[in-house]
């Protein structure tokens, strides 16, 4: 992907390569998806919605066996989006929550409570709902 990321058609691009990645990945086609992977750039700031992007990069890494650089990529971009976009917030964060199931229940769970939190006070039932089922 050689467009600016900052850009319109970049962004677009961006969430389609993302959601596309994370296709590959559910297929079981790692090779393609760590290829399509290698070529995203994501912006300083963002400027859109990230949720797709971000996913992809952490489940390639997660793939990868590199569970703290699947963590970091999302915990750097919520705690970026946090106040901007909050639904992506919590959709990263419950991303976060999968990860930690396998690797610290009792952190998964702790974060599960401070999103369900803030899905509630963003009168976000079905997101709150969602994070309940997760732990």
């Amino acid at each position: 992907m050689n467009q600016d990321p900052a850009s319109l058609p970049g962004n677009i691009s961006l969430i389609a390569e993302g959601g596309l990645g994370i296709c590959e990945l559910h297929a079981g086609h790692l090779r393609q998806a760590v290829k399509r992977n290698d070529l995203l750039r994501f912006p300083s700031f963002w400027s859109f919605d990230p949720t797709l992007p971000v996913t992809f990069r952490a489940r390639v890494r997660r793939c990868h066996g590199d569970v703290q650089g699947a963590l970091g990529v999302l915990r750097a971009t919520a705690e970026q989006v946090e106040t901007r976009f909050p639904l992506c917030w919590i959709k990263l964060r419950m991303e976060e929550i999968r990860l930690l199931q396998s690797t610290d229940k009792a952190s998964a769970t702790r974060l599960a409570g401070e999103v369900s939190m803030r899905a509630m006070q963003l009168g976000l039932t079905h997101q709150h709902k969602r994070i309940q089922s997760l732990v």
